[in-house]
């Protein structure tokens, strides 16, 4: 039988096993080492605009990585090339087997008010989405007053954000 266990924090840790016959017991000492924490570099931007996901880059040389978002394993590299919105952490290894937790980073959208296509800018393509949606009375995707309901209200709402384009203040 195997019995496998993770640990996350570097230290010596006393392993008890006790045979499954009336033998005895005994000790094995493991000890795991003391690794360099990592920290994540964001390339580009935690808020990003449409079609500019940052990436990000483990800063420790290790043996093993694992990349996770939202507690599900998205990679095992040292870069991860795109990061959409998400709560990212890292967990890196060495040859021993001994494993540190990183810091924790978040990446965000930004979503801009009229951007129905999410492409980064209020444009007429986003106006034919809106007048497609015209006279919707309930649950409508393009309403932007809230009411529940695409009206000449949300028009007017609309063309004062007709022309906003993505950006991401520095």
């Amino acid at each position: 039988e195997t019995l496998s266990f993770t640990i996350l924090n570097p230290g010596d840790y006393i392993f008890r096993l006790t045979q499954v016959s009336d033998c005895g017991s005994y000790r094995v000492n493991g000890l795991c080492g003391v690794l360099p924490t990592a920290t994540i570099e964001v390339i580009g931007s935690a808020q990003y605009c449409p079609n500019n996901e940052p990436s990000l880059l483990a800063n420790a040389d290790q043996f093993s990585y694992s990349w996770q978002q939202n507690g599900t394993v998205v990679g095992n590299e040292q870069n991860l090339s795109s990061a959409p919105s998400g709560v990212y952490n890292l967990v890196t290894g060495d040859a021993n087997g001994c494993l540190s937790l990183a810091a924790v980073v978040e990446t965000e959208l930004i979503l801009i008010l009229g951007d129905f296509n999410a492409d980064g800018v209020v444009n007429t393509a986003d106006l034919l989405e809106l007048l497609s949606g015209f006279g919707c009375m309930a649950n409508c995707e393009v309403d932007l007053d809230g009411d529940g309901t695409v009206t000449s209200a949300d028009l007017l709402i609309f063309l004062t954000v007709f022309g906003t384009v993505c950006s991401v203040q520095g």
